[in-house]
Order: structure tokens, then sequence, then C-alpha cells
């Protein structure tokens, strides 16, 4: 299990690169302005999206998302 990061500057840091290494770049920053422009409260619309998935269930979903191209 990943250790908690307490530092918002490093979680952000991580959290940037980590979206930036699955996505790519040009997607990750595509990723971030689409998360700035919903309505409502994006932490709980992904609190709600991830509630009771393992990062690896996560991580098979976006490998497959990316195998059929949708990102």
């Amino acid at each position: 299990m990943p250790t908690i990061i307490k530092s918002r500057t490093k979680l952000i840091e991580k959290g940037i690169k980590a979206l930036s290494d699955s996505l790519g770049a040009d997607n990750a920053m595509r990723f971030v302005v689409a998360i700035e422009r919903t309505d409502g409260n994006s932490v709980s619309q992904f609190h709600n999206l991830l509630k009771g998935k393992s990062i690896e269930a996560i991580h098979k979903e976006i490998l497959a998302a990316k195998a059929k191209k949708l990102i």
C-alpha cells in the first residue's frame, strides 16, 4: 500500500507526474482543465466513482481504456 503524502505540494507534483506518465502530457493537461471546469464537488465525484476499487482495479481500467484508444 502506498504511503500517505503529507505535503500538499509533493502530492500535487506526484499526482501530475502520475497523470502525465499514464495519459501523456497533453491528455493530463486536458484532464486537469476538465476537472476545473466541472460543476459541483469534484472530490465527492471522484470518491463516488472510485469507491471500493483497488489501485490495481483502477489501473486495469485505465490500461483497458488506453488499449481501446478511449484515452
